[in-house]
């Protein structure tokens, strides 16, 4: 049988391109065709094949990916290319609310990608952000920038990650996304009946995104070094805080 949107459940399927090519101007010519992934460990850094924004995943259907997502990918398109550059961007609530939904929709993509045997991220967080466009009560992210590693000669295009997370009577994950310097993290915990995860307490390098709050300047004052990469993608722990869903 063939398979179906992830999204939607609607069919053909067409070929999405997982950054939009529109992100071109946002990098440098070398990085586009070189699509590095920079991790904190040398021995995982590699090269994409394909060139950065080349790669394309089958996973929706063309109305889907012609028509909200597209949408998306306009609402961004104004203040996106400036934090990928780590440029100074004022985020009012209706941007803060399109920047946590197109992240979240560029990770769900991503994370169909990249194939793994036991996927992390349930179905249902596909079926969900298609009925809500945007994260769900059971997510908090957060946003930062990264700053200009130690050795040059590595280009920082790209580079995403997604762990499973241990939750008591529920499943869950942290997902981290990097695109230049913007960084943004989604933690996903749950289900927790009649209760929502809290966002993060911000951090020097770190900032709530979702649930939108108060307008704010991106970045935050200090940026991510490159030695932390490894324990803001792959902590120890990760300090859930949960409240009553109606608070």
């Amino acid at each position: 049988m063939p398979r179906s949107c992830a999204f939607c459940g609607g069919r053909p399927l067409s070929n999405e391109h997982i950054l939009g090519q529109w992100l071109r101007t946002a990098f440098p010519p070398e990085d586009l065709v070189n699509g590095i992934h920079y991790r904190a460990n040398a021995a995982t850094t590699h090269q994409h094949a394909q060139g950065l924004l080349k790669a394309t995943v089958k996973a929706v259907c063309e109305p889907c990916n012609n028509g909200w997502m597209s949408e998306l990918e306009s609402g961004v398109k104004p203040f996106l290319p400036e934090m990928i550059n780590g440029g100074r961007v004022f985020l009012d609530s209706e941007q803060q609310q399109l920047l946590a939904a197109w992240s979240l929709k560029t990770m769900l993509m991503m994370a169909k990608a990249h194939n793994p045997p036991e996927p992390i991220i349930p179905a249902t967080d596909y079926t969900d952000f298609y009925r809500e466009r945007r994260p769900s009560a059971v997510m908090v992210a957060r946003t930062g920038f990264a700053a200009v590693p130690e050795n040059a000669q590595i280009a920082l295009a790209s580079d995403f990650s997604c762990h499973a997370l241990a939750v008591q009577d529920g499943y869950g994950y942290l997902a981290t996304l990097r695109l230049g310097m913007f960084v943004v993290q989604i933690v996903r915990a749950g289900p927790f009946p009649g209760q929502v995860l809290k966002p993060f307490v911000p951090t020097w390098q770190l900032m709530p995104l979702w649930p939108v709050a108060e307008p704010r300047h991106w970045p935050p004052t200090f940026p991510i070094p490159d030695q932390d990469w490894a324990s803001l993608t792959t902590p120890d722990e990760v300090p859930l805080e949960l409240a009553p869903a109606d608070a």
